[in-house]
């Protein structure tokens, strides 16, 4: 099927924030059955909330409905720590406790560290994964014909295009483990396998899925409110980021055709104000601020996208901006 992105019409399932550090077995319906599965802090942004499972031979869910004979694009991060067997997807039950409850699978192996995807009941190797790193993953669930496809990437905050679709064996399109069956898709699944030694941890942040049966591989991200990137008065003429993607710093130009009290704040994708560029009252003409891809504090964050608001007493703008390392 031909990749054409879509508006992003995602719905956040889970992203881990609101939840209290410590084991997430009956947080927000979650279902754990192990101590160790924990909403931990992000390895790589201490502010990021994120799901960590360490142990072997455990498993966790949470409902989350694809009606039989719809179309829906899950999206999720995911990171590998070392040497953890496990497997995560889509399950037609509500309490799966088995490899073999995964209708649509995917699967990190330690020796060599891949991924595979379940393809009718056979794994199949679909490329090489990095230790330490975050990935993105777009899984299109089809439960009309009981198919998947997946595109993957490293580069937070963009959207996946056609080169990132994964495939095993001149294979891009993928068949739910247990074939064909005519059930809805019920609940997220992880399941860990069993081993020795260091175990993980897997972390999973991120959850999203498409409100449509759209083939949708934008990068979805929460708006806070008042950031729907609309323009309610004709007194601000846009922020213009450049560069955009940067590296270092961008340079946020806009125009106040008349004076008065300005914000201007950097979000990240899960609506949390990173940085107050400007917070007091600016003069009617043009203005330039730079932002160094930094917080309040001073500390270099992640790269990623993020949303740039400006805000006056009578309308506010937003743009977005990627930030690489």
């Amino acid at each position: 099927m031909h990749a054409s992105c879509a508006r992003a019409d995602f719905t956040l399932v889970e992203d881990f924030e609101s939840l209290t550090l410590g084991p997430i077995d009956e947080q927000a319906g979650w279902q754990a059955t192990s101590s160790t599965s924990i909403v931990d802090v992000d390895p790589i942004w201490d502010v990021n909330q994120v799901l960590s499972i360490t142990t072997d031979s455990s498993n966790l869910h949470r409902e989350l409905i694809v009606t039989e004979g719809t179309k829906r694009m899950l999206f999720f991060r995911f990171r590998l720590g070392s040497q953890l067997s496990a497997s995560f997807g889509m399950s037609d039950l509500f309490s799966p406790d088995r490899f073999d409850h995964f209708e649509a699978e995917l699967s990190v192996t330690n020796a060599p560290t891949e991924i595979r995807v379940n393809d009718d009941g056979t794994y199949r190797v679909l490329t090489p994964l990095e230790e330490g790193r975050w990935y993105s993953c777009w899984m299109y669930l089809d439960n009309e014909a009981d198919q998947i496809q997946v595109w993957m990437h490293t580069r937070d905050g963009l959207p996946a295009l056609e080169s990132d679709k994964l495939s095993a064996e001149e294979l891009d399109v993928f068949g739910f483990r247990n074939g064909t069956r005519a059930n809805d898709l019920r609940t997220f699944y992880v399941k860990t396998g069993g081993g020795q030694g260091v175990v993980g941890p897997l972390y999973i942040d991120d959850i999203y899925i498409e409100d449509t049966d759209e083939l949708n591989l934008e990068y979805p991200y929460f708006v806070p409110a008042g950031l729907d990137g609309t323009d309610t008065a004709t007194t601000l003429l846009g922020v213009e980021c450049q560069p955009n993607p940067f590296h270092l710093a961008t340079t946020l130009r806009f125009r106040l055709s008349e004076a008065g009290p300005v914000d201007l704040s950097v979000f990240d994708t899960s609506g949390r104000r990173v940085s107050q560029l400007v917070n007091g009252r600016l003069e009617a003409r043009d203005h330039e601020v730079t932002w160094n891809g930094s917080d309040g504090l001073g500390r270099k964050v992640s790269a990623g996208l993020y949303l740039v608001r400006l805000r006056t007493t009578q309308s506010e703008v937003t743009e977005r901006v990627v930030l690489v390392r």
